[in-house]
């Protein structure tokens, strides 16, 4: 999905946190604590997902981290997945993907 981004200008400690409305959210598939991919040019992170009611529906908020890694300006248009899973050694990055409720999820 295509959406525009809002620089958010909030630093998360070294994070990547992105905002979607929860209705894209809904239509992505994905929850708060997800994690998606956002894309930009030939460069992507993956950010820890939350949802508010109160984002434009056409846009997504992203934290300082996101926007530095990114090299992103406000508006410009970045493409976003939804749940993003890595089947490596961890699901979602938590501390026990043997015990993650959201592995098998997509």
């Amino acid at each position: 999905m295509i959406l525009k981004a809002k620089l958010l200008n909030i630093q998360a400690g070294g994070k990547n946190i992105a905002i979607l409305d929860d209705d894209v959210a809904s239509l992505l598939g994905v929850h708060s604590s997800d994690r998606i991919k956002i894309a930009y040019g030939k460069r992507d992170v993956i950010a820890i997902l939350n949802v508010a009611s109160t984002l434009e529906r056409d846009r997504i908020g992203v934290y300082s981290e996101i926007a530095h890694e990114l090299e992103l300006k406000d508006n410009e248009k970045v493409e976003s997945a939804g749940f993003y899973q890595d089947y490596g050694t961890q699901c979602c990055g938590c501390d026990d993907p043997q015990l993650c409720s959201k592995r098998g999820r997509r």
